[in-house]
């Protein structure tokens, strides 16, 4: 049951924002798989928060290079152009134990729940709830761009 309701939350949470998933896709975790191995795994976040009476976007992505390294990024819609948004720029390694995986970087620490995708950091801006984020196989530079694409078309001027 765990796992059909798994499967529809991850199917209808990934056409709102990335490209379709099939289960099968997604590399099989199992305990004959090294639990540090997330290669190949790209997780999404979005959400808007009002701040100032002004609606700023918040993106971020993290691409898991290999069982170790994982290349993030995000974007605070007030603090860059969409330009920038565009190139990670961020590199660090990762650590991962049953439940969490670890993120430490040189000015900021990410702790990712692995059940439920909630991410903390050291930066409340960045915290996401797990139901703003998904998997994808599509690497996370190429949906902020469309994330930004899709904010940009909401504006009238």
């Amino acid at each position: 049951m765990k796992t059909l309701l798994t499967l529809l939350v991850l199917l209808f949470s990934s056409s709102l924002i990335g490209q379709d998933i099939k289960i099968e896709d997604l590399p099989t975790r199992n305990v004959d798989n090294n639990l540090n191995d997330l290669t190949g795994i790209n997780i999404f976040c979005k959400k808007e928060i009002l701040n100032k009476n002004k609606i700023n976007i918040i993106l971020i992505g993290f691409a898991f290079e290999d069982e170790s390294f994982v290349r993030y990024d995000y974007y605070k819609g007030s603090e860059k152009s969409s330009d920038n948004a565009t190139k990670p720029i961020r590199y660090d390694n990762y650590k991962t134990s049953l439940m969490e995986i670890y993120i430490s970087g040189i000015n900021i620490n990410f702790t990712i729940n692995r059940r439920n995708l909630n991410i903390e950091s050291d930066d409340e801006m960045l915290n996401f709830k797990g139901e703003n984020c998904v998997v994808s196989k599509e690497h996370f530079i190429d949906l902020f761009k469309k994330a930004i694409q899709e904010e940009l078309n909401k504006n009238i001027l």
